[in-house]
């Protein structure tokens, strides 16, 4: 009876052993950065990134005039975002990972950047799931700096 309790003790101790190394590697993710903006990934990492960092002011500058629908102000995009924030992909309590793609398409003062998203969702204990998605961004250059022109 008592090497099964050593062997019992031994299983504790390693599952222990693997939740500290994984709670330490988590923490130790470093925070995402916003990037330089002379390019059309970059310029879309920035936008996703001020977004969720609620910096609304931010990702206003990265919208096009020429966008349908363009919010004359930060106060009016604000209330765009705030008004419906799934549609801005700002999820609720569904933790959700976005990626930018490096390699624009780029054609002249046009480009189409790729966003891989993927959303983990918790239903329970046994029931957890992970979906998939891709969406595009369109930019055009005005000047140096590029800017959105649609999501889809």
């Amino acid at each position: 009876m008592l090497k099964n309790d050593r062997f019992l003790v031994g299983i504790v101790v390693a599952v222990l052993a693997l939740v500290v190394v994984a709670f330490v590697l988590a923490l130790r993710q470093p925070e995402p950065e916003f990037r330089a903006e002379g390019t059309p990934d970059g310029t879309v990492h920035n936008y996703l990134l001020a977004l969720r960092n609620r910096d609304f002011a931010r990702a206003w500058t990265y919208l096009s005039p020429s966008l349908a629908g363009y919010p004359a102000t930060v106060e009016a995009f604000t209330d765009d975002v705030m008004s419906d924030p799934s549609s801005f992909g700002l999820q609720g309590t569904e933790p959700a990972t976005l990626r930018v793609r490096s390699a624009p398409v780029e054609s002249g003062d046009s480009a189409v950047v790729t966003v891989d998203e993927t959303t983990f969702v918790d239903n329970g204990l046994v029931d957890t799931g992970e979906y998939s998605g891709v969406f595009t961004v369109h930019l055009k250059r005005d000047g140096d700096m590029w800017q959105l022109l649609d999501i889809n």
